[in-house]
C-alpha cells in the first residue's frame, strides 16, 4: 500500500507534466512516453498482485486463529508475505525515483525520506533474510513439502508458473547435492525461497483470475519485474 501510494502520486504528476514543446503550441505529456507508461503499468500491476496475495494469506491466518489450527503451509505463506512485500517496496520506490528524475528530489514527490519505510520494514519484525531462511529450513526439516505437488500441478500449465517451478527444482536439486555446504551459499538459499514464493503468488493469482484474459496479462509484468534470478540483494 505504501509503494502503491507513491506510484499513484507519481502517475498523477506524469499526467499533468508537459514536456518540452519546442515550436509547437503544446508539448507531449510525460505520461504519454512509452517507457514511463510501461514502468507505471508493470510496477502498479505487481503491487496489486502482492496486495492480492497478502489479502489471501490474511484470510488463511484468520481461519487459523479462529480454529486454533496453524498449518505449516500458512506459516510459510506468512513468512513469504514479509519478504515479498517489503522487498518489492524497496524496488518499487527506487524505480519511481529513477522514473521521475529530478522531480524525485522534491518534497512533494513523496519519494524522499518517507519513502525509505520499506528499507526499515525489511529489517524489522523478522529480518527478510531470516524469513527467507525459515522457508528453506522448514522444507529441509520436513515441516513443508519439498515438492509442493498441489501447487506445481495447478501452475505448470502457465509459462511463468513453469519458469518458477524450473528454477525452484534446479536450485533445490543443487542444494540436495551440496548437502550441508548448501547452507554456506546464501544466494542459493535465497533463490529457493523466492522461487517457491513466486510459485505461490502465481498459484493464488491463477486460481482467482484464470478466466480473465486481461488479468492474465498481468503475469507478464510480474515475470518482468519480480521474477529475477539470481535474486538481487536489495529485494
Amino acid at each position: 500500500s505504501h509503494s502503491m501510494s507513491r506510484v499513484r502520486h507519481s502517475w498523477d504528476y506524469c499526467l499533468n507534466r508537459e514536456l518540452w514543446r519546442g515550436k509547437k503550441e503544446k508539448g507531449p505529456m510525460m505520461a504519454d512516453m512509452p517507457l514511463i507508461r510501461g514502468a507505471f503499468r508493470d510496477y502498479s500491476r505487481v503491487a496489486a498482485m502482492y496486495q492480492f496475495f497478502v489479502a489471501d494469506v490474511r484470510e488463511q491466518v484468520a481461519d487459523a486463529i479462529r480454529n486454533q489450527v496453524f498449518h505449516n503451509h500458512v506459516v510459510e505463506a506468512t513468512c513469504m508475505c514479509k519478504f515479498l512485500g517489503t522487498g518489492f517496496g524497496v524496488d518499487c520506490n527506487s524505480a519511481m525515483r529513477k522514473t521521475m528524475g529530478a522531480q524525485g528530489f522534491l518534497d512533494n514527490s513523496l519519494l524522499g525520506a518517507e519513502s525509505f519505510l520499506p528499507y526499515a520494514t525489511s529489517a524489522a519484525e523478522g529480518d527478510n533474510t531470516i524469513m527467507e531462511l525459515k522457508v528453506v529450513q522448514d522444507i529441509v526439516r520436513g515441516r513443508t513439502a519439498k515438492l509442493p505437488l498441489d501447487i506445481i500441478f495447478r501452475i505448470v500449465g502457465n509459462a511463468h508458473g513453469r519458469k518458477a517451478i524450473g528454477i525452484y527444482l534446479e536450485r533445490f536439486a543443487r542444494a540436495m547435492v551440496l548437502q550441508k555446504d548448501a547452507m554456506k551459499d546464501g544466494q542459493l538459499l535465497r533463490d529457493i525461497a523466492w522461487a517457491r514464493a513466486h510459485m505461490r503468488v502465481i498459484d493464488v493469482w491463477l486460481a482467482a483470475h484464470s478466466g480473465d484474459s486481461d488479468k492474465m496479462l498481468w503475469l507478464e509484468s510480474y515475470a518482468k519485474i519480480a521474477m529475477k534470478f539470481p535474486v538481487p540483494l536489495q529485494a
